[in-house]
């Protein structure tokens, strides 16, 4: 079972999730504070997964009952894929940084290594010069945009991904 870390007292308050761990071992072994300053959710492990893929959000908790809501993606210009990919990198080496002796920061260098080597072109073709948007479907007349999270993506590649929450 997963673990989901939460602030303190935070039933009904959104956005007060804190971190996510795979297992108990993970959140033992990586974590450093005192439980007593969280809540601490167990989740199943497929709800774990679609936290972690971005698929879902952890909007709040109640007691031991967590409240999601699903991810909408559409990246229709490589230059915002490169902004979301240049933050998770900017997020995973503060974490490396802060943290080198980490059990999980070998794993985090090759997420980094990974998140390094996307060409965000690549990823997505972008709207020709002639496209029209329709606002009522949220796309445009020609391209193809990435519908997934990064997370997603790297999955489909093979890689294994690190949420930012997983940083514990």
């Amino acid at each position: 079972m997963a673990i989901f870390v939460f602030l303190k007292n935070s039933d009904g308050v959104e956005n007060s999730i804190f971190r996510i761990a795979a297992n108990q071992t993970v959140y033992n072994e990586n974590k450093n504070w005192d439980d007593s300053k969280y809540d601490l959710v167990t989740v199943s492990d497929a709800e774990f997964n679609e936290v972690k893929l971005g698929n879902k959000i952890v909007k709040s908790k109640n007691g031991n009952v967590v409240t999601y809501e699903n991810a909408v993606y559409r990246f229709h210009l490589a230059k915002d894929i490169k902004a979301v990919i240049d933050n998770k990198i900017a997020i995973a080496e503060e974490y490396v940084k802060l943290h080198p002796s980490k059990p999980m920061t070998p794993s985090v260098n090759t997420w980094i290594n990974y998140l390094k080597s996307l060409d965000p072109n690549n990823m997505v073709t972008e709207p020709s010069a002639g496209a029209t948007f329709n606002n009522d479907t949220l796309s445009w007349s020609d391209g193809t945009p990435l519908t997934t999270s990064i997370e997603v993506y790297a999955t489909s590649q093979g890689q294994t991904a690190i949420s930012e929450l997983e940083l514990l």
